[in-house]
């Protein structure tokens, strides 16, 4: 019989967003520690349900020179900057955690997207038998759901849980975003392209690549000549859009796995 290792990849600027949020929408004297609380609770609440053995904490460190930007420049130019009152409660919460000797990982340009897509392909080379659940609500990680890796929002979501609400497999998610767009991330989508066209055409052919292979068969399957002139006057952009929506490989970050072992006693310490 073989144990499999559990560990947390939590997406902590998410959580820290919701718990600061929470506690002072609107309210001119912010309560970190309130916010604070409610951040270790959400996170004790799946942590008490897995009792994973490693944890980690992973930040963005809100430096947008990241190389998406540089890439396309209205990358993710539709959001708002962070208030300076949120980024003193993430000094705040990264200073508490530190008090009590928990690592955290944050990169200068690199997006927290990409660090946790980093340790999964690390963490999968150093263990044979390893469960990784992804504590987030962002979307883009469903392209790394796989037997063993799996996103842990406010259920649990796996291969099954992504065909059954998406319509297509997690290794598609990337051609998805592409077509039909990703508002979140400003990345515009061809024209005419809407969920359902999507689904079809992915579907149907697959990938990216293997739509463009197939141009000529498009038609005969019902999609508009228009989509497909915009699929054909958007090929370098899809090129561009497709990168920004995949992980980057080109990171490095060193780290030592027992640095990152949890014990749940300590979730009762953090409670200020």
């Amino acid at each position: 019989m073989f144990f499999y290792k559990k560990v947390f990849l939590i997406d902590c600027t998410l959580y820290a967003y919701k718990s600061y949020y929470i506690i002072n929408y609107r309210k001119k004297n912010k309560n970190f520690i309130k916010s604070f609380n409610i951040f270790i609770k959400m996170i004790y609440l799946k942590y008490i349900k897995i009792y994973p053995e490693y944890v980690f904490f992973i930040f963005d460190n809100n430096n947008r020179s990241n190389y998406r930007k540089k890439i396309f420049s209205k990358y993710k130019s539709n959001r708002k900057e962070c208030s300076k009152s949120f980024l003193k409660y993430i000094l705040f919460l990264k200073k508490r955690l530190s008090k009590f000797n928990i690592k955290i990982i944050s990169k200068s340009d690199i997006e927290s997207d990409d660090i946790i897509n980093y340790i999964t392909c690390k963490l999968n080379k150093l263990f044979k038998y390893i469960y990784i659940y992804i504590l987030s609500y962002d979307k883009d990680f469903i392209q790394l759901i796989s037997h063993n890796i799996f996103i842990y929002s406010n259920n649990i979501i796996n291969n099954k849980n992504v065909y059954e609400n998406y319509g297509l497999y997690p290794y598609l998610l990337k051609d998805y975003l592409v077509l039909c767009g990703d508002k979140s991330d400003n990345i515009p989508g061809i024209k005419g392209i809407g969920k359902k066209t999507a689904l079809k055409i992915l579907n149907k052919f697959g990938d990216i690549y293997n739509i463009y292979n197939n141009l000529d068969k498009l038609f005969k399957t019902g999609i508009n000549i228009n989509i497909i002139n915009n699929l054909k006057n958007n090929f370098h952009n899809i090129r561009i859009w497709y990168r920004l929506v995949s992980f980057s490989n080109n990171i490095n970050i060193s780290f030592k796995i027992n640095n990152f072992l949890f014990n749940k006693n300590l979730f009762y310490k953090l409670f200020i």
